[in-house]
């Protein structure tokens, strides 16, 4: 994986079997053989629901952090040496204390923190740990600070924990130890702490919550801080749903990352599942060049930055990937050719060079090959073969957008360049739009269509309508120029139906007589 950074789902208040409020009382791991099943467990439970960072945080205890760093970097046993690139879940160490004055906060360390920088939180602490043989920690108490300040200023003293950890207050709508509390204003406003955490979810959050951690209280100090909603999880390993977890973005597993996270929160703390790019780059690889060799180039799935001094190859790299995609080469007033021709001519087509470019889209890998001698372009999708293919067909799968510094500047006097650059960024919606206008297009047509049909309907209805009233009306008039029957006329009339019926009867028993004769 490229070393950016990434979002991790985390939830980094996790309490195991030895915190007292661990539920059920009984049947506490004892063992290092129960405790590493339970952490085993638990961190696959964690993988399941997409939790990728946790935080074990027992009160006044850091017993069974090995277990889970040993569970999440390799399941089966006490680790050697801790290796949060090879964890999954990254397991971040912490403990988390009370104040004297009721509130609590949590103290996490860097994730390759080790039992002795551990313990050294804990003696600077000035707690007392219990042997590892005991079901349960020590019993909290309240540690000898009222501020953060003072907290801050007691671990700086150890020299081993300077910049390891970092200190995140319960900052909670309600409850006893929440530092969010009017009593005490004046340490949330006086803290250097840039985070905090929730033990509800996000959207129960009041108004007022949310003013103070944007900072938009003057009382309180105008402090924005990032906010963590955790689980504060504390049962058996099945039960653990990770709904009450916070997506961090981080480039090292470090309290540094979760600190610089909580500095940029509106684009590294995500409360929600954040909207990564479907489409992106993975990788580009270059087999050889006369100018920069051969190079192999992991590329970020939301934000690269190329930065070098001039001339080091910073546009040669994006004129490779241009190139190999087959995007369109604009020809620029002023120069004697096509802008990047003679680059590929004189670093890549003179030693045959080949450009391999690997992309991501919708969750399936797509490898394009490009030679810069024959022109010959190569696409494997998936594990399928690797098929020769048009440029056409690559402009269209898999479309991209550049510019050299020169035609950038005459992008805004070209028409066509100047809707090439607004559109092709947004060619899937747009196509998308043109899709639903046309489907909307003919459904309108089909419905037009049916109103002019009931329209016609109508008219013919209408038509009916109209003969039959002069019907009846004519019926009518009729009727009274008739002469008034007699009453035996209006019996003969009244009974006709039945004498008609009567008559059929006796033709068909007529009928069925000269058949059997």
């Amino acid at each position: 994986m490229d070393k950016g950074a990434h979002f991790y789902r985390s939830d980094f208040q996790i309490h195991t079997p030895r915190d007292r409020n661990w539920q059920p009382v009984v049947n506490r791991p004892k063992t290092d053989e129960e405790r590493l099943r339970y952490a085993q467990e638990f961190i696959a439970k964690c993988r399941e629901v997409g939790i990728r960072a946790i935080g074990i945080t027992d009160h006044d205890d850091v017993c069974f952090v090995k277990y889970f760093q040993s569970a999440a970097q390799n399941g089966t046993q006490k680790i050697e040496a801790i290796n949060p690139e090879k964890q999954n879940p990254i397991v971040f160490p912490g403990v988390e204390i009370a104040s004297k004055v009721g509130y609590q906060v949590i103290v996490l360390l860097d994730a390759n923190a080790d039992e002795s920088l551990q313990h050294i939180l804990l003696h600077t602490l000035g707690i007392t740990p219990l042997i590892d043989s005991e079901e349960t920690g020590p019993e909290p108490r309240a540690m000898n600070f009222t501020t953060l300040k003072e907290l801050d200023d007691l671990l700086k003293q150890r020299r081993e924990l300077e910049g390891r950890y970092i200190i995140l207050p319960h900052v909670g709508i309600d409850g006893y130890k929440t530092l969010a509390k009017k009593s005490l204003r004046e340490v949330y406003s006086t803290m250097s702490c840039v985070g905090g955490y929730v033990e509800c979810p996000y959207v129960q959050l009041n108004k007022r919550s949310i003013f103070l951690f944007d900072g938009k209280l003057r009382g309180w100090g105008n402090k924005p801080i990032g906010i963590f909603q955790t689980s504060d999880f504390r049962g058996e390993a099945t039960t653990y749903d990770g709904s009450r977890s916070t997506w961090v973005k981080m480039a090292e597993f470090t309290a540094e990352a979760i600190r610089q996270a909580c500095l940029a929160k509106e684009s590294r703390i995500s409360q929600e599942e954040p909207k990564i790019p479907t489409r992106h780059i993975r990788r580009i690889q270059v087999s050889n060049s006369t100018f920069m060799g051969q190079f192999d180039l992991e590329l970020n799935s939301e934000m690269n930055a190329i930065i070098g001094g001039r001339g080091t190859g910073k546009s040669t790299i994006l004129e490779y990937l241009k190139w190999a995609m087959q995007d369109q080469p604009m020809f620029v007033e002023g120069e004697e050719s096509v802008y990047g021709v003679d680059l590929i001519e004189d670093t890549l087509k003179k030693v045959g060079g080949q450009v391999t470019v690997h992309w991501i889209v919708d969750g399936v890998p797509h490898v394009v090959n490009w030679n810069s001698t024959t022109k010959e372009i190569k696409l494997r999708v998936a594990e399928k073969e690797e098929q020769t293919v048009v440029p056409d067909s690559i402009k269209n799968i898999l479309p991209i957008r550049s510019y050299s510094q020169k035609q950038l500047s005459t992008v805004s006097i070209r028409t066509a360049e100047i809707q090439r650059f607004v559109e092709q960024p947004i060619q899937e919606e747009l196509n998308r739009i043109g899709e639903a206008i046309k489907n909307k297009r003919i459904e309108i047509l089909e419905r037009y269509t049916k109103v002019l049909r009931v329209k016609g309907f109508k008219r013919e209805l209408a038509e009916c309508t109209t003969k039959l009233s002069s019907l009846k009306e004519r019926i009518a008039s009729i009727e009274k120029t008739l002469p008034e029957l007699s009453a035996e006329t209006k019996k003969v009339l009244a009974e006709y139906k039945q004498r008609l019926q009567e008559e059929q009867v006796i033709e068909i028993i007529g009928e069925d007589l000269v058949l059997c004769l």
